[in-house]
């Protein structure tokens, strides 16, 4: 995944980078947010801390997800 993102040659993946990327549906929902912040924020991530990033994406998805599991609905909205 890291090297679809095109890394430069430090092994970082930047702004100019992915700018102007084409991401499967897949990936954008892996990993769009991370891809949008290297854009806005400008900023630059080696491969560690693309994998710790993704890590916590995960983290943040898998505690959303356990969120709206627990919402309960009132029989009248059934």
């Amino acid at each position: 995944m890291f090297d679809a993102l095109k890394p430069n040659f430090h092994g970082c993946i930047t702004k100019a980078t992915v700018q102007g990327l084409s991401l499967s549906r897949e990936m954008h929902e892996n990993i769009g947010r991370i891809v949008y912040e290297l854009i806005e924020l400008d900023e630059e991530l080696n491969f560690e801390e693309f994998c710790k990033a993704v890590e916590i994406l995960e983290q943040e998805n898998l505690n959303q997800t356990t969120k709206s599991e627990k919402i309960e609905v009132p029989d009248e909205f059934s």
